[in-house]
């Protein structure tokens, strides 16, 4: 039913079978409005259209009242206002008469009704809803006042009188900081920044000019030669302040400091400007680590378990050990069938050979890195080192190199593009993956390739491999694997080196993605190779490229440096005779076209080491 029965209607009342879902509607008449549903004088739902579960016979009210507004009057100015007919509340359409009488020394300017304006003192409106209405009155003549906050002055142009201005006058105000202050923004009745700003004088006006002091940034990088840094310059208080360090190629940012503490370690650095600020970003060369990128442990066909190897491994002074078992001896992993891999799962090789790795970490993980990887071993194609993955597959279940192919494309991209892999021991068998064919969207995955492998009875060099590699279309980094079988981790000198921006797993797998690798088979070579600032590993399009290749091995003295280029030729060689540190700068004018450049070196007990090389892109 309505109450009252005028004021609307309503619909969806019937009979309905116990649990059933009854909707009912209330619909006002014109000049009513629907207020709220009731049983039993208690109100229920404040919805027009009101639903619920029927378990019980219901007998609802639908409530309405009779649409009313209410009229406010207001002036701004002097003088009276006044409506007809003058009560508090009118009833929908009904029409008020509006009466503005301006004080002496003031006159009418404008009724605003919600929003619109009428230019008659005496208007009449139609009443459709609660109504604001405010009379603006002006008097003759205005005052404006003009106040400042902080140093500075404001330059007032046009100006009549010493300070009364006529209705409509513009009048322009310029802000004029003193030294060392700036204008930021007018307020009362102006607002913004913009300088000058003309004001139009229609009512008393009140400006405030605000000036606020300039600060000195002042930024550093320590050392000179270590990058550059940006963001220096005066600013206002509240000012963002974005500072910015840029390494020089082959550095490293650590830090920005402040009166010697740490402030942040971000390159970017933001705030705002408060007070005078003296900055200085920190860099660093990069670090040098050496350790081995593929080993085996008795998960697979080696011996010991991945905790043993980590802590021997580390017992040899080496930074870094990767655990790369054979995936076809593991066991205990769900199978996924609709990807062909095997999901880590808890109490697995696999699952057990990370939990090694973090608990090896997580108590020496800031002089050691202890990693997980697989070796993907078909027994007619060749093997691949796989690392980054949460997952993995093997042989028996996926036997097909294509498909092995699709899976790394297809955990790549799930993986965030943080997957790499490596081609072992290139030599075994001798036309590993089909003579090392190039395929074009493996480039991106496939980023390093074993330049030696072995332990010492049984190591192998594999540098025609390498040339072979690059020369049919290969983005790879060159690495040395000690591939072990027994309790030999670390032990021998065949190891990689890489060049890490940051410690820790994250740093490894950024440079040998990055391609930061180089095989050595000395335990301390320190290697840079640079063309035109770029690192080993990149793919530098400057017609010409300025080499810089700076070595240091404190141990075994270096007899002759080589640049090897496309085709395994030797570009330039450098004869130094048993020096322990060698720099070599120069350059060269490539041809057109996809060419590589790696270094070579050797050392006087005939030990020899390479590095990734410098790429120039495809024509």
């Amino acid at each position: 039913s309505t109450d009252p029965p005028e004021g609307g209607s309503v619909e969806g009342e019937g009979f309905f079978a116990h649990g059933t879902q009854v909707e009912v509607t209330a619909i006002p008449n014109e000049l009513w409005e629907f207020v709220c549903w009731t049983e039993d004088a208690t109100a229920v739902s404040n919805e027009a259209h009101y639903t619920f579960s029927i378990t019980d016979n219901r007998e609802l009210v639908a409530n309405f009242t009779l649409k009313t507004h209410t009229l406010d009057l207001t002036t701004q100015g002097r003088g009276e206002v006044a409506k007809d007919p003058d009560k508090e509340h009118y009833g929908h359409g009904e029409i008020v008469t509006l009466n503005a009488t301006a004080t002496e020394g003031w006159e009418f300017v404008k009724w605003v009704v919600n929003g619109q304006q009428f230019d008659n003192a005496l208007t009449e409106i139609t009443m459709t809803e609660d109504s604001s209405a405010v009379a603006y009155f002006a008097r003759m003549q205005f005052s404006l006042t003009v106040n400042t906050e902080g140093q500075g002055h404001v330059k007032k142009e046009v100006i009549f009188s010493p300070s009364n201005y006529d209705y409509e006058t513009e009048i322009q105000l310029t802000a004029v900081p003193d030294k060392g202050w700036d204008f930021v923004f007018w307020s009362g009745d102006l607002s913004g920044s913009d300088n000058p700003r003309v004001i139009t004088i229609d009512s008393d006006k009140e400006v405030k000019a605000h000036f606020i002091k300039k600060y000195t940034v002042t930024v550093s990088a320590n050392p000179p030669e270590g990058g550059i840094v940006a963001g220096e310059g005066l600013y206002g208080r509240g000012d963002q302040v974005e500072v910015a360090a840029t390494p020089t190629a082959g550095w490293i940012f650590k830090s920005w400091t402040e009166d010697d503490q740490v402030v942040c370690t971000n390159p970017s650095f933001s705030f705002e400007a408060e007070e005078d600020r003296d900055l200085t970003a920190h860099f660093e060369a990069p670090k040098f680590v050496w350790g081995v990128p593929h080993s085996h442990t008795s998960y697979s066909d080696g011996v010991g378990t991945p905790a043993l190897a980590y802590e021997y491994a580390m017992s040899q002074n080496i930074d870094f050990l990767i655990v790369t078992d054979h995936s076809n001896y593991f066991s205990g992993d769900e199978y996924d069938p609709e990807n062909n891999q095997f999901l880590e799962t808890k109490g697995s090789n696999w699952y057990s050979t990370r939990i090694q790795a973090e608990d090896h970490n997580a108590v020496y993980g800031d002089t050691f890195t202890a990693l997980r990887g697989f070796e993907m071993s078909f027994r007619d194609v060749g093997h691949i080192d796989v690392y980054n993955t949460t997952n993995y597959v093997e042989w028996y279940t996926m036997p097909i190199l294509d498909d092995f192919f699709e899976w790394l494309l297809y955990v790549y991209g799930e993986e965030g593009g943080q997957v790499i892999a490596s081609f072992c021991h290139p030599f075994r068998p001798r036309d590993s993956f089909y003579d090392l064919a190039y395929v074009p969207e493996l480039d991106k995955v496939i980023q390093m390739i074993e330049i030696g492998n072995g332990e010492p009875h049984r190591y192998t060099r594999a540098e025609p491999y390498y040339i072979k590699a690059l020369d049919n279309g290969w983005h790879v980094g060159a690495i040395n694997s000690q591939d072990n079988h027994n309790y030999t981790w670390g032990e021998p000198d065949n190891l990689t080196g890489i060049v890490v921006f940051q410690e820790g797993p994250e740093g490894i797998y950024e440079a040998m993605q990055s391609r930061r690798v180089y095989a050595t088979e000395t335990r301390r070579l320190e290697m840079t190779f640079l063309a035109n600032g770029h690192w080993m590993g990149s793919i530098v399009s400057d017609k010409t490229l300025d080499f810089f290749i700076e070595l240091y091995d404190p141990d075994v003295r270096i007899r002759r440096v080589d640049i090897v280029t496309t085709g395994g030729k030797i570009l330039d060689r450098l004869e130094v005779d048993g020096l322990n540190h060698v720099e070599w700068s120069f350059s060269h004018t490539p041809a057109p076209g996809r060419q590589w450049f790696y270094v070579r070196v050797v050392h006087s007990n005939g030990a020899m080491a390479w590095s990734s090389p410098i790429f120039t892109p495809v024509k």
